[in-house]
């Protein structure tokens, strides 16, 4: 993760990750230099990202994640001190040392996400900073403190909105995306057939390529995701772009993978199969030519969990 530190009147503050402001006409510079510990929840919502901002004042920290918390802050704490760290692994002590949370084990073996509710991990000594939430050290003491959460008011949506949606929508694959090429996740479904009708729109089809998965949980199934293959090939095909296809076999027992697949997936507590299937897209993604291309995930198929393009019967 990139780190960038910034100097206010009033502390220091330290960014772990990429943070842009959502007003285009002054930088993030702006904002940090009138940062103090008062304002730190206002400014989190002025900005966009995935982040995590540190800010030091005297004997005091103060540290938030992003508006959305896309970046984890965990924190562990024993009577000597208090560690925050961004992914399990670099925490000091085991975190398993005071035994394994029950509520957080179910939530992880029922719920659709595969993982604990927010607040939370698996572990009891283990804690998961909140969306919404910041936390403030002192002292060896620590204090959490929430956002109020307010609502929107669902309102109904005529052609307007839905031109200023498409607006919004084309601004950030804009900002996001680069003059150098682009990678798109092709799924076959809307979300990512739409990302890649964006990026062609506004770059061409020489600066954008496709990438699907061949999933096979079986050898009895074979591949259970081909009519979704076959779709993203046509679009790929309308668009005139070229589309990758990597393979998604889970009859594969490669033992030096998995071993470091595991390290990886437990780090972020990642306990769903998609963790597999996306570890396998990145390092596609990274033995292709222009490696250095921009990657959008607008989902991927994987035969089971792509919704309204599910293929449950084939499983």
């Amino acid at each position: 993760q990139q780190v960038s530190t910034y100097a206010s009147s009033a502390g220091m503050l330290f960014c772990l990750g990429v943070v842009k402001n959502k007003d285009k006409t002054k930088s993030v510079d702006v904002l940090f230099d009138e940062m103090d510990r008062q304002s730190l929840h206002s400014i989190v919502k002025k900005l966009e990202g995935r982040f995590a901002l540190f800010f030091v004042e005297n004997d005091g920290l103060y540290a938030s994640s992003d508006q959305f918390g896309k970046l984890d802050i965990y924190y562990q704490q024993n009577k000597d001190n208090i560690v925050l760290a961004s992914s399990l692994d670099l925490l000091p002590e085991n975190p398993a040392k005071d035994g394994f949370n029950q509520a957080a084990l179910i939530h992880t073996l029922t719920y659709y996400g595969y993982c604990p509710p927010k607040k939370d991990t698996l572990y009891n000594s283990v804690k998961r900073l909140d969306v919404d939430e910041c936390i403030y050290i002192q002292d060896n003491k620590l204090r959490l403190v929430e956002r109020t959460f307010v609502a929107q008011s669902a309102q109904e949506y005529t052609d307007s909105e839905h031109d200023n949606y498409t607006d919004i929508f084309l601004t950030h694959l804009q900002e996001t995306a680069s003059k150098e090429g682009n990678l798109v996740y092709l799924s076959s479904g809307w979300d990512s057939t739409s990302i890649l009708a964006g990026l062609i729109h506004l770059f061409g089809k020489n600066k954008v390529s496709g990438l699907i998965g061949r999933m096979k949980y079986s050898d009895r199934s074979g591949c259970c995701n081909q009519i979704e293959i076959d779709k993203a090939r046509k679009i790929a095909r309308y668009y005139d772009i070229k589309l990758e296809i990597v393979d998604f076999d889970l009859t594969d027992k490669n033992k030096d993978y998995f071993d470091l697949l595991r390290v990886k997936m437990r780090k972020h507590q990642l306990y769903a199969m998609t963790g597999i299937t996306h570890d396998k897209l990145a390092i596609k993604a990274s033995d292709l030519p222009e490696s250095n291309k921009t990657i959008f995930a607008g989902e991927i198929s994987d035969g089971a969990h792509n919704l309204g393009f599910s293929q449950y019967a084939t499983i």
